[in-house]
C-alpha cells in the first residue's frame, strides 16, 4: 500500500522531488540529471542511470525490472505492460545507453525486453509482444518470449514486433510485422514487409557504426 501511494502521489510532483521518494521511500536507483514527467512507474527492481529522460503520460505497470540506460529518452504516451503470475513471466524492460523511444508505442512485457545502445523507436503507434499462445495437452496457454533489439537499429512508425531478434544496425520499415529472429549480418539490413523479410543489404559495414563496440 506505501508502494502504491508513493508512486501515485509522484505523478504530479516536481521532477526533483518525485526522485528524491522513489529514492528515499523506494529504494530505486537513480543517477543526475535525471528529468521525469507526469509519468506512472510501478515497477519492483528499478534503475535510471544518468541523464535519463521520462516524458509525460506514459505507463508503467505491473513490472519486474526495468533499467534506463545513461542519456536514454522516453518521450510521451508510452506503455509498457508487464504480468505478476511468476514463474517464467520475467516482465523485465531494460533499455541500454543512448536509446530513443518516440511517442505512442506499446510494450507488451510480459516476458522481456532488451533494447541496445543507440537504438531509435521512431514514429509512432509500434508494438511489441513479448507473449503468445500455445497449443498444448491441456489447450492453448500463454507463454512468455523474448524481444532483444539490437544496437544501432531504428524501427519505424506502426511496426509490430513478436518474440523476436533484431540484428545490429538494422532498420525495420514502417508498417512492418516482424514475426521471426533474424542472424547477424557484416552490413546493415533493411527489413520490411508483412510478414516481414530482408529487402535490401546497405554498403555500409557495421564497422562503420561509431560506438558499437561500446
Amino acid at each position: 500500500m506505501l508502494r502504491l501511494l508513493v508512486q501515485l502521489i509522484a505523478i504530479v510532483m516536481p521532477s526533483s522531488f518525485k526522485i528524491y521518494l522513489y529514492r528515499s521511500m523506494l529504494g530505486w536507483q537513480i543517477g543526475d540529471k535525471v528529468k521525469i514527467g507526469l509519468s506512472y512507474i510501478d515497477a519492483e527492481d528499478v534503475t535510471i542511470q544518468s541523464g535519463c529522460c521520462i516524458g509525460h503520460f506514459n505507463l508503467f505497470r505491473n513490472l519486474r525490472r526495468l533499467h534506463l540506460g545513461e542519456n536514454s529518452h522516453v518521450r510521451n504516451f508510452n506503455q509498457f505492460s508487464g504480468v505478476l503470475l511468476g514463474g517464467d513471466f520475467l516482465s523485465t524492460f531494460i533499455i541500454q545507453k543512448n536509446v530513443l523511444v518516440m511517442n505512442s508505442h506499446y510494450f507488451d512485457v510480459a516476458g522481456s525486453i532488451l533494447i541496445e545502445s543507440y537504438t531509435t523507436i521512431g514514429g509512432t503507434s509500434s508494438q511489441f509482444w513479448s507473449h503468445g499462445l500455445v497449443m498444448t495437452a491441456r489447450g492453448y496457454e500463454m507463454r512468455p518470449s523474448q524481444i532483444r533489439i539490437r544496437a544501432w537499429s531504428y524501427i519505424g512508425a506502426r511496426a509490430t514486433l513478436i518474440g523476436c531478434t533484431i540484428p545490429r544496425g538494422s532498420i525495420i520499415g514502417a508498417g512492418s510485422v516482424v514475426t521471426k529472429s533474424f542472424p547477424e549480418e557484416s552490413t546493415r539490413l533493411l527489413i520490411a514487409g508483412n510478414p516481414a523479410d530482408i529487402k535490401k543489404r546497405s554498403h555500409h559495414t557495421l564497422e562503420m557504426l561509431p560506438g558499437l563496440a561500446d
